[in-house]
């Protein structure tokens, strides 16, 4: 309103934003729907087959070209009852400018509702070769929100600025689950199961230390399948249900991958000739699980292979008494290498992805030599990060073994003509 936006002199801009949308998903394997056989003689149009030799060629529409193949074998079987899978989004925001666009940003709401997820579970090897079938999975929600402000202007002695943060946060929770497909999701498919929590949601054990003196041992525990080994130096598992035995019973949710907040950060100054930039980005209320750690601090994970200085650490009752590291051992007896709270760490962290300086020399320097602009900089990326005091591992952001980032630093010359 022409007239509002007049009488609000603090508001130079604002855009309201809204839009709503339903689409499906049709991401499966190509010829998943095809017979190789031509139509009207297959003995199921659900049933997809494949050639038995690998390589030989043919054609999937069932044109019968190509070299003959030597036989045929089932590759997955039909599902007459299969759908689409399909969401419906709906998406709220707005992009505001105040006080003659010296601040600025947008918010921004989702929220999405997925149906009939497509996905092939995984089926026991005594129902035969090709047993396997795409079904649909879980129903879920996913509702978001993302919030963005900034500042920019020109200070009186001549600093030109132009500064901006970010803040989102986003949740996933699954709505519906076939019982069909209860064993594919997080859970034991019948008493804990996914629905109502995030769809790559942890579930396994919890931990509560290691045992460090005789005293412990007689905590009430029965040694059984699980914790066969259990000694000395050796992890406490919890007793979730309370029967004196460590069973597959005693697994619960361990929490989701998803953080509680992120967050970036982005600082872009100048003064005269020179220019400065500057991005960090984290996470907040981050858990997720440690791959490393299982490397580090157990012998019994691979253990021809290399391992991390921690395991200098482990558990001794002379060396190493405190240690929260089990103690060195050759066999698995105690579960150690179980889905548990042992490898599931605040991942937390806020980290400088980059940071710029720049020159760029005097255009009257420039012309002399035949140029419009010279401009040096160097950079440095991941430099420096801030993690969470209880994470172990060698970087925050890795959820899965691989090489943490390195730092990098470079320096360039911008030449234009």
């Amino acid at each position: 309103n022409e007239n509002f936006m007049k009488g609000a002199k603090w508001l130079t801009d604002l855009k309201l934003r809204a839009s709503w949308g339903t689409n499906g998903n049709q991401a499966i394997a190509n010829g998943a729907a095809y017979s190789l056989f031509d139509t009207g003689t297959s003995t199921s149009p659900y049933i997809v087959w494949g050639i038995w030799n690998y390589g030989t060629s043919y054609d999937i529409a069932g044109n019968r070209t190509g070299t003959i193949a030597s036989g045929y074998r089932r590759t997955q079987t039909g599902n007459p009852g299969l759908k689409w899978e399909t969401s419906t989004q709906w998406d709220l925001g707005f992009d505001y400018n105040l006080w003659n666009y010296k601040l600025y940003g947008t918010f921004d709401w989702f929220s999405k509702n997925t149906y009939d997820i497509l996905i092939k579970p995984s089926v026991i090897s005594t129902q035969g070769e090709g047993a396997d079938r795409y079904e649909n999975g879980a129903s879920m929600t996913n509702k978001g929100i993302e919030f963005t402000i900034g500042t920019r202007g020109k200070s009186s002695f001549g600093l030109t600025y132009d500064i901006n943060a970010n803040i989102s946060t986003y949740r996933n929770v699954v709505t519906y689950l076939p019982e069909s497909v209860l064993a594919s999701y997080p859970g034991n498919g019948t008493t804990h199961t996914v629905i109502g929590r995030n769809l790559q949601s942890y579930y396994g054990f919890v931990e509560n230390g290691l045992y460090k003196t005789e005293s412990e041992l007689n905590d009430g525990i029965n040694v059984g399948a699980l914790n066969k080994g259990k000694g000395l130096g050796r992890i406490k598992w919890v007793d979730q249900n309370g029967d004196g035995e460590i069973t597959l019973d005693d697994r619960v949710f361990l929490g989701s991958p998803e953080p509680a907040f992120s967050f970036g950060l982005n600082v872009n100054l100048g003064f005269k000739n020179w220019d400065f930039s500057m991005f960090w980005d984290g996470k907040i209320g981050y858990y997720a699980f440690t791959p490393d750690k299982s490397q580090r601090t157990l012998f019994v994970t691979d253990m021809g292979s290399n391992k991390g200085a921690d395991i200098l650490k482990a558990w001794d009752p002379v060396l190493n008494p405190n240690s929260s590291i089990p103690a060195l051992t050759t066999a698995n007896n105690n579960n150690e290498t179980a889905t548990s709270t042992y490898f599931y760490e605040n991942h937390s962290y806020g980290k400088l992805r980059n940071l710029t300086l720049g020159y760029t020399l005097p255009e009257k320097a420039s012309r002399c030599i035949g140029l419009n602009r010279i401009r040096i900089y160097v950079t440095g990326q991941n430099l420096c990060w801030f993690k969470s005091k209880d994470y172990t591992g060698w970087d925050p952001e890795m959820t899965s073994l691989s090489y943490p980032l390195a730092k990098t630093f470079l320096g360039g010359l911008q030449i234009s003509f």
